[in-house]
């Protein structure tokens, strides 16, 4: 089973997702950064689907896309873009863009395509 990466830097947006997606049994990893989050999709494990938000403080998660598309070695990290801006258009390297406020069975929807969840 692959985990689940929530990019935020909005800590209680963060929270709030970890608990929704842990009780619907995934494994959650949270990074209020891009380089955080560049931390983990980097390492040993990687994730199996980063919630992106695009307006990160610092380097911002468009950046972070832009990198993640020079990298062929990282296609098969699924990154689903997320805005709260209507105004915000798909990244080329998104699989989606996920409007805020949340859509809960939107979210839920990209959790189990990208994750398959253990059974109890």
């Amino acid at each position: 089973m692959g985990f689940i990466l929530v990019v935020d830097d909005d800590e209680d947006t963060r929270d709030t997702l970890n608990d929704v997606l842990a009780n619907e049994g995934f494994d959650v990893r949270l990074a209020g950064r891009a380089d955080e989050a560049l931390d983990v999709i980097l390492g040993l494990q990687r994730p199996s689907l980063v919630l992106l938000d695009c307006r990160l403080q610092g380097t911002s998660g468009i950046e972070l896309l832009d990198f993640l598309q020079t990298r062929p070695d990282l296609d098969s990290v699924a990154v689903v873009m997320v805005s709260g801006d209507s105004a915000s258009v798909p990244h080329p390297r998104a699989v989606a863009l996920l409007r805020k406020p949340y859509d809960l069975d939107t979210l839920l929807h990209f959790a189990n395509q990208y994750c398959k969840v253990e059974p109890r």
